[in-house]
Order: structure tokens, then sequence, then C-alpha cells
């Protein structure tokens, strides 16, 4: 099994939370130990593991929003939560972590 890393943890709370919306938004325990993994990475990145800095921040900022809804709103997925995921999404794409989606210039 390859080392994880923030690109790895980030896709892969990505890729969970993305499922969930698409079935009826219930977040499941899978999802929720993505977001326990993807902590891991950003605490560790920010204590100097090296990492993409591109997606640090859109990391944090999903991170954070995801954990406040799974915590102070019940469970129920903010806006500033589904944008916050588009914009890791979009991180994500643009450190090439998402290869089967890549345009390829021939």
């Amino acid at each position: 099994m390859s080392e994880e890393t923030l690109l790895t943890a980030a896709h892969r709370l990505n890729r969970f939370f993305r499922i969930d919306m698409e079935k009826g938004g219930l977040v499941v325990d899978e999802t929720m130990q993505a977001h326990r993994i993807l902590d891991r990475e950003i605490e560790a990145a920010k204590a100097g593991k090296p990492h993409d800095a591109a997606l640090l921040q859109p990391a944090v900022a999903a991170a954070r929003d995801f954990h406040a809804d799974m915590t102070r709103h019940g469970g129920m997925v903010a806006t500033t939560t589904e944008i916050a995921f588009d914009t890791l999404d979009k991180a994500i794409r643009a450190v090439g972590g998402r290869k089967g989606e890549a345009v390829h210039v021939g």
C-alpha cells in the first residue's frame, strides 16, 4: 500500500462526499473516516511534510466546513461546504490528482 498524502486523502474525501451527496446527502462512516485521514494529512503538511502547496488551503476549507456541518449543524450540508468541495475538486485536478479525467494534449 502506498503512503498517504494530502492529495490522496483530499481525493478520497472529495470522492466519498460526492457519492454521499448523489445518494441523498446521508454521510456514511467511510466519509467520516476519510475526513479524519484528511485532517491528519493537513496537520502533517502544516508541520512540514511535503505536499502540493496549491492543495493545502482548499483542503483546509473543505475539512473545516465539513466538520462544522457534521458537528454543529446536525449533519446538514451547507452551501458553503458544497462550494468548498467544488474548490477542492478544482485544486485536485490542478495538481494532477484525477488522472482519469485529465486532458491529454497530443
